[in-house]
């Protein structure tokens, strides 16, 4: 439980997106579950910020490569980016992105 509760803390500290911070909880919880020894370890040897710190990033870019990718494949957006409509640029954009990271929490392997 000490574990679970400093961890928690540490995440807090270094992730500023609640919806990152939903992953790398669900990450942390399922380590907890699965793998206590391996994140026992990682707080013994102090590795794990520089651990989660790393997750953070790979779930960043993840979600990033993938708003990317839905952004180049949506005629809506496209059209929206060529005629300048800012307002819709923005709206369509904050759905894909929504939308990006449902695919990538639902793919990311937590071990």
């Amino acid at each position: 439980m000490v574990l679970v509760v400093r961890l928690h803390r540490l995440v807090r500290k270094g992730c500023s997106d609640k919806a990152c911070f939903g992953l790398v909880t669900s990450s942390r919880n399922y380590t907890c579950e699965h793998y206590p020894e391996r994140l026992q370890k990682l707080v013994e040897n102090g590795d794990i910020l520089t651990y989660l710190e790393e997750f953070d990033i790979k779930v960043t870019d993840a979600i990033c490569d993938q708003t990317d990718l839905l952004m180049e494949n949506n005629k809506e957006y496209q059209i929206a980016v060529e005629t300048g409509n800012l307002v819709e640029v923005g709206s369509i954009g904050n759905m894909l992105r929504e939308n990006a990271k449902e695919i990538v929490y639902e793919d990311m392997v937590y071990v």
